[in-house]
């Protein structure tokens, strides 16, 4: 059995500092099987809010790429039909599919976002009274640790991926102009 990323987190700590980071006790209280279970489905589940980034990104793309390829073959030697299919159609059309794309996928994030920081505050709970700057400053790195193995503190477009496919069918506009004859 593979050990979750919450439980890395909290041994890898209790090796450097010889104490439970959230507690200070010597002894590990382990957080309770529930919160395993959390981090491990809000893991999955962002995983596949990327694969279905990705995928719905690869859609968008090909049919973007695939309008821009089709304008010359229907506007040769035709005004009439150019006049009815302008060369920037696939452009707005690019821009269209990526503006729903990203009206899809930017309240979904921010909702991992959300849901991500309670997590965290579940794992690492925020400190009541008076802190010395040792343990402020193994509470924050505890707490860093925590953000980083949820990825948190990124957003919606900082990543490449999510950035690459939000904006791909523009791209993909780009490279169907640039094909012969359009």
């Amino acid at each position: 059995m593979t050990a979750r990323p919450c439980e890395l987190l909290l041994d890898h700590q209790q090796q450097i500092t010889g104490a439970h980071p959230i507690t200070g006790l010597d002894r590990d209280p382990a957080p309770p099987a529930a919160t395993y279970d959390a981090v491990h489905d809000y893991l999955e589940r962002k995983d596949a809010l990327v694969r279905l980034l990705w995928v719905g990104g690869a859609i968008v793309f090909a049919a973007t790429l695939s309008v821009g390829a089709l304008r010359p073959a229907l506007v040769a030697g035709d005004a009439a039909a150019a006049a009815r299919f302008p060369a920037t159609y696939p452009t707005v059309y690019g821009l269209y599919l990526s503006g729903l794309l990203a009206l899809v996928y930017v309240p979904t994030y921010m909702t991992f976002e959300r849901v991500g920081r309670a997590l965290q505050d579940l794992l690492v709970p925020p400190r009541n009274g008076p802190l010395d700057a040792t343990d402020l400053v193994a509470y924050a790195a505890v707490r860093r640790d925590v953000e980083a193995a949820l990825g948190l503190g990124t957003g919606p477009i900082a990543s490449f991926k999510a950035g690459a496919f939000i904006f791909a069918p523009l791209a993909s506009t780009i490279v169907a102009q640039l094909l012969p004859g359009s």
